[in-house]
């Protein structure tokens, strides 16, 4: 009794006389298999009047209909803080009782990007990963990190011109306050004469911060030194004519 599953050829089997097929070859996931199975004769046939040759067959189970999963977008600004995104968009049909899951997502620190290469999987309603049932194709998203922008302004001051040499060290934090450890700042504007030059701020990065991180954005400030005001004076002088020349001494 082969059930359609098994023909018989060669001699065959007198009338009355057969076999019952008592096993085959069940499988689920994808991939091929011998298509095994086991017999036993009816009970009033002697199976010592038969030679049996088995052949197998093979048994090839496909992957389902292809699906394209699309891994999302982000973009972030450096705050030194790990960021991720686990969205994703699937294109194609699930077996009944199946569902996609994502089980691991990439990370990224610091400025710069990186492929959103999620790891997906396909479960069915036990949980089981059944995620190689599926022909699967991936279009990955981009997560990036923006450098955080610190801007720094120097100081400006004007002073009269007193023969010494001049310099002013206060700057202002226009943005990235929030990343005052990170930099060094060093102000190097000096001057003696008469005129202007600029009060220039320069930086450099504290130990264990990544310049990649940021975006560090000067402005100068002006450092003027103005005629000194000189005022001379003459001295009054009060006498009778007397002929002669006289005048007021400074």
């Amino acid at each position: 009794d082969s059930g359609g599953w098994i023909t018989v050829s060669g001699d065959g089997f007198v009338d009355g006389d057969g076999v019952h097929c008592t096993s085959v070859g069940r499988y689920v996931d994808v991939g091929t298999y011998r298509n095994t199975f086991e017999y036993s004769f009816y009970d009033e046939t002697s199976g010592d009047n038969y030679v049996v040759h088995k052949e197998f067959g093979r048994l090839d189970i496909h992957s389902t209909e292809g699906l394209t999963i699309t891994t999302g977008d982000s973009r972030w600004t450096y705050d030194g803080l790990p960021h991720s995104n686990e969205q994703f968009s699937l294109a194609g049909t699930l077996l009944t009782g199946h569902s996609a899951v994502c089980v691991e997502a990439p990370e990224i620190t610091d400025a710069g990007e990186m492929k959103n290469t999620l790891s997906i999987q396909i479960q069915d309603g036990d949980g089981n990963d059944v995620t190689s049932h599926y022909s699967i194709s991936y279009c990955y998203g981009t997560l990036t990190i923006d450098p955080a922008i610190i801007e720094l302004k120097a100081g400006s001051c004007t002073w009269s011109y007193d023969g010494k040499s001049h310099s002013y060290d206060s700057y202002s934090w226009i943005d990235g306050q929030g990343f005052r450890d990170a930099i060094d700042v060093e102000l190097t504007g000096s001057i003696s004469w008469v005129g202007t030059v600029d009060n220039v701020i320069s930086f450099s990065f504290n130990e264990g911060y990544n310049p990649d991180n940021y975006d560090v954005r000067t402005i100068n400030g002006i450092l003027t030194i103005e005629k000194a005001h000189v005022l001379f004076e003459a001295e009054d002088y009060h006498g009778a004519y007397d002929g002669e020349v006289h005048n007021a001494c400074l």
